[in-house]
C-alpha cells in the first residue's frame, strides 16, 4: 500500500505540475494572444494630410516696399499646376517705382515657386536688363488666402540686403506691358500685345537711348504707326498705347538699326 501510495502521490505530484505548467503556458501564450489581437484591431496612425494649396492663378496687383527705392507697385501673373497637396508656381511679374531716387524703374522677369496649403514660397527671377541686375527676389508668405498675398521678400545672389513686404489682391490683367532698355539692346526684343494695351519702355542703362518707329528709310522692317520717345536719359520711361493690330517695329537712333525691338498687336 505504502509503495502505491507512493505512486498514487507522485502521479498526483505530476499531474497538478502539468497542470500548472498547461495553466502557465496557457496565460502566458493568451496575454500575448490578446497583445497581438489588440494590436491587429486597433487602426494603423494616420498622418494628417496637409491642407490643399490655394489656387492663385491669374494677375495680382499690389505693392513693394524697398528700403531704397521706396513704394512701387507690382503685378504678378501666376500660372498654376496643383496635385492634390501641392500647387507648382510659374509665371511673370512687373515691379514699377515711379519716383525713386534715382528716377524710374520697372522691373520684369519670371517667377518659379509652390503652394503648400497657406503657404507660398517664390523666386522672382529678372529679365535681361532688368534693373535688379543678377539679384533674386526670394518671397514668402505664410497666411496666404485666395483674397490676399502678404509676405516678405529679400535679395539673394548679389551681395544685396534689401528687404520688405510685399502684399497683393487678385485684379485684371495689367494694362501696363514692360519693355526694359539696356545699353545696345531691348528686352524682350520681340512681344506680343493685345489691342488696347501700353506698353512702357523704362532706361535701365548708363547711357541715353530712343524708342522711335520704324520709317522704312534707315531700319527694315518698317511700322504700320508713327511713334518717337525723344531722348531718354538713365531712369526715365516712355509709354505708347497700341490701339490697332499688326505689327510695330522701332529702333535706338542713338545706337542704330542693330538696337531693334517689334510689338505685334493682335
Amino acid at each position: 500500500m505504502a509503495k502505491e501510495n507512493w505512486r498514487l502521490t507522485v502521479w498526483a505530484c505530476g499531474f497538478i505540475l502539468a497542470m500548472a505548467g498547461l495553466v502557465v503556458g496557457s496565460g502566458a501564450y493568451a496575454q500575448t494572444g490578446w497583445s497581438t489581437d489588440a494590436s491587429r484591431s486597433e487602426p494603423d496612425a494616420k498622418r494628417t494630410p496637409p491642407p490643399p494649396p490655394i489656387q492663385i492663378a491669374g494677375s495680382w496687383d499690389g505693392t513693394i516696399q524697398d528700403p531704397v527705392q521706396g513704394i512701387g507697385a507690382i503685378n504678378l501673373t501666376f500660372t498654376e499646376r496643383s496635385t492634390k497637396t501641392k500647387g507648382i508656381l510659374k509665371g511673370t511679374w512687373t515691379v514699377n517705382f515711379n519716383n525713386p531716387p534715382n528716377g524710374a524703374i520697372n522691373d520684369v522677369g519670371t517667377l518659379t515657386g509652390s503652394v503648400i496649403g497657406s503657404t507660398v514660397a517664390m523666386t522672382l527671377i529678372p529679365r535681361r536688363g532688368d534693373a535688379l541686375g543678377n539679384c533674386r527676389n526670394i518671397f514668402n508668405a505664410v497666411n496666404a488666402t485666395q483674397d490676399m498675398i502678404s509676405g516678405t521678400f529679400h535679395f539673394s545672389g548679389c551681395g544685396e540686403n534689401h528687404t520688405g513686404p510685399i502684399s497683393v489682391q487678385p485684379g485684371p490683367a495689367p494694362t501696363l506691358v514692360f519693355v526694359n532698355i539696356g545699353d545696345d539692346f531691348f528686352f524682350p526684343p520681340r512681344v506680343t500685345i493685345s489691342a488696347g494695351q501700353t506698353v512702357r519702355w523704362t532706361n535701365n542703362g548708363s547711357e541715353d537711348h530712343t524708342v522711335t518707329s520704324n520709317a522704312g528709310s534707315n531700319c527694315r522692317p518698317s511700322s504700320n504707326e508713327a511713334f518717337d520717345s525723344s531722348t531718354m536719359d538713365s531712369g526715365t520711361t516712355f509709354d505708347h498705347t497700341f490701339n490697332n493690330p499688326g505689327t510695330f517695329a522701332y529702333y535706338c537712333q542713338v545706337h542704330g538699326c542693330p538696337m531693334r525691338g517689334t510689338i505685334t498687336v493682335q
